[in-house]
Parts: C-alpha cells; sequence; structure tokens
C-alpha cells in the first residue's frame, strides 16, 4: 500500500509540540524584547547627550537636556533669544523609568565650547528592574554608562 501524506493524529502531535515549543519560548523571548528595548533607550539616550554637546560647539548656543521624571521624558532644547526651542521629545515610558539626575532642575547644560556646566548622573531603570547610570564628567563632558 503506497500512502501519500499525513494522517489526523500525526498532525496533531505536530501541532502539540509546537504549541509546547512557543508556550515555553515566549517568556524568554517577551524578556529579551524587554531588554533590547531598555538598552537601546539608553543608546538613544547617551547618543542625544552627545548630539547636544556638538550642537552646542557647532552653533555657539548653549543647549540642554531637560529630563521630566513625571511623564518619563526628555526634551533637547536649544535658547534662542526670546524664546526657547525644543529640537526633540523622547518618551520612555515602555522603556525606561527616569529616577532621577543630580543636574540643577533636572537639567544638563552644555555650554557653546562643548563642557557641561556641571558633571553629574542620570539613573535609570528598565522594564526588568536592572538599574543603569550615567555619568557625564565635568570637564571634558564624556559620557560613561554603568550597568
Amino acid at each position: 500500500m503506497n500512502r501519500k501524506g499525513f494522517t489526523l493524529v500525526e498532525l496533531l502531535v505536530v501541532l502539540l509540540l509546537f504549541s509546547l515549543v512557543l508556550a515555553i519560548g515566549q517568556p524568554v523571548f517577551s524578556a529579551s524584547l524587554k531588554y533590547a528595548k531598555g538598552r537601546g533607550a539608553i543608546r538613544q539616550l547617551v547618543n542625544d547627550i552627545r548630539y547636544a554637546q556638538q550642537m552646542a560647539i557647532g552653533t555657539g548656543e548653549n543647549h540642554y537636556l531637560v529630563f521630566d521624571r513625571e511623564q518619563e521624558l526628555y526634551l533637547l532644547k536649544v535658547i534662542n533669544y526670546p524664546l526657547p526651542e525644543v529640537l526633540k521629545v523622547v518618551r520612555l515610558e515602555d522603556k525606561l523609568d527616569i529616577l532621577g539626575t543630580n543636574f540643577p532642575e533636572d537639567s544638563l547644560h552644555f555650554t557653546p565650547l562643548g563642557s557641561p556646566s556641571r558633571g553629574g548622573t542620570i539613573t535609570l531603570r528598565d522594564k526588568r528592574d536592572k538599574l543603569y547610570t550615567i555619568t557625564i564628567l565635568p570637564a571634558t563632558g564624556r559620557v560613561k554608562v554603568y550597568d
């Protein structure tokens, strides 16, 4: 007898095994996705800090990163006469929690020479409760991430 195809039992066994693999792998995938979102948001923040520094040097104007802990966002601003201009708004609510900064009024300020008005730290927590500290060195404005 020459059979072609699969029986219903064979198909159900394959579907059951496939479902088990997906059920076991889903939490691992979900945790990996949260980790990747958090790391991506930190990378973006570090790039925005460096961008603000370079823009301050390039334009000769003071640039600021202002952190809003309540709304879980930060703003990239330039102080133009007569009003400040917001260049970028980045929302972090689904990626990171801003735990705090030690900058006056939660505002990191770069002068036209590219140096921060003072050094400091930004403390963040990802959705897996992992803590990160971003340090901005006072004289050079160098950015370091500690996890």
